[in-house]
């Protein structure tokens, strides 16, 4: 279904990164969204009214949705 590229980021290491954001922090940018799995746990951890703040750039067709 993903390319050979296509490396989805473990959920134990999201929430690592998560831990590490600031909590004065209120826009996020994805640069390499792939399914949007750091995105949404963003979403989470912050609230719904998170994603409008939340950029997310991903260039396989396949993914952008």
């Amino acid at each position: 279904m993903f390319g050979t590229e296509f490396f989805p980021t473990p959920k134990s290491v999201i929430h690592k990164m998560l831990k590490k954001i600031s909590p004065d922090a209120s826009h996020f940018l994805e640069p390499s969204a792939g399914k949007g799995d750091i995105a949404e746990a963003i979403v989470e951890k912050k609230g719904r009214y998170t994603r409008d703040k939340v950029d997310c750039i991903e260039c396989a067709p396949e993914l952008v949705a």
